[in-house]
């Protein structure tokens, strides 16, 4: 089978690449580099990447849907995008041109590519929004209520890939990720609030909380999300389900997990809050159990030992 990654250069990319590549599929990838890394091209290469299968380009141009329909996919996954709520909140034409633009654009390729099935990396945070009263874990069959540009972006993505799929058939399946952490595929420390802090308990510095420190995250481990992926690549049935580990971790207690682990005390400083930033995050994960066979397998406490094993490794990427 043969897979198209978009945005592989980056966090996430790069590790569903790998596990694709490892599992025996004939892998593409496409990254214009604006925020994706050499280094893990590099390492892509080494597992197996060939050279003629990497598009150099922006998912939201002409030249990357040609390129899609050269290469011809039997399954295309689309994680590039602009990721931050705060850069969606300060350049939201930026982030509508990236995040809905280039899915747009990568899906009509894929629709004139013959029976290629995609899968769309959306958020599991943003794009439900604030939801009022919830006490349970949130599922897929809750309403979208996006408080962010980021969040519209990724809702307005899925509704054309519904649409998309309603008009010509093509198979689409969207995947809403919660707070993914983990190591680059060169083992350098991803993106994320657990890096940040990693980075600032290592080095002896404040650790620096948006807003209360009590909004919760649903942290994820990116070796889980990239097995989503693979399962999902080998799915025929269109889905669109949660991915995350099931449970709410408030700020503070993810900040002091990562010193429990350095075995260093806590010195947060508060900052004001980012506007957009949602609440709570808890993903109800058990249509991923039921439909893909998929769980979470690397708890938080591990998840976060691993990220911090090699202090003087946190201090740059």
């Amino acid at each position: 089978m043969r897979v198209l990654v978009t945005g592989a250069m980056g966090f996430i990319g790069g590790h569903v690449a790998r596990v694709l590549l490892d599992e025996g599929f004939e892998v593409a990838v496409l990254d214009d580099l604006s925020s994706g890394r050499l280094v893990t091209l590099t390492e892509l290469v080494r597992l197996g990447l060939r050279e003629e299968n990497v598009f150099v380009t922006d998912a939201t141009t002409d030249e990357a849907a040609r390129a899609v329909r050269r290469w011809s996919p039997d399954g295309l996954v689309h994680l590039a995008a602009q990721p931050r709520v705060i850069a969606s909140t300060q350049d939201p034409v930026r982030d509508a041109r990236t995040n809905v633009l280039g899915t747009v654009t990568m899906l009509d390729a894929a629709a004139h590519s013959g029976q290629c099935r995609v899968i769309l990396a959306s958020s599991g945070g943003a794009v439900y929004g604030e939801q009022a009263g919830a006490a349970a874990a949130t599922s897929e069959r809750v309403q979208p209520r996006p408080i962010s540009p980021y969040g519209l972006s990724k809702a307005t993505a899925e509704s054309y890939a519904g649409v998309y799929g309603a008009l010509t058939g093509l198979p689409v399946s969207v995947l809403r990720l919660g707070n993914v952490y983990g190591r680059y595929l060169d083992g350098s420390p991803g993106p994320g609030v657990l890096t940040r802090f990693a980075r600032a308990v290592a080095a002896g510095e404040a650790q620096q909380v948006i807003g209360d420190g009590r909004q919760t995250r649903d942290f994820v481990h990116v070796h889980d999300v990239a097995e989503a992926f693979r399962l999902t690549v080998a799915t025929t049935a269109p889905v669109v389900l949660n991915i995350g580990s099931g449970q709410e971790t408030s700020v503070l207690a993810a900040l002091q997990a990562v010193c429990d682990a350095l075995d260093a005390p806590a010195r947060p400083v508060h900052v004001a809050r980012i506007t957009g930033e949602v609440g709570r995050v808890c993903l109800d994960v058990s249509a991923a159990r039921t439909k893909l066979g998929w769980r979470a397998t690397v708890p938080l406490e591990a998840g976060i030992r691993d990220l911090v094993k090699n202090p003087a490794g946190a201090v740059a990427d």
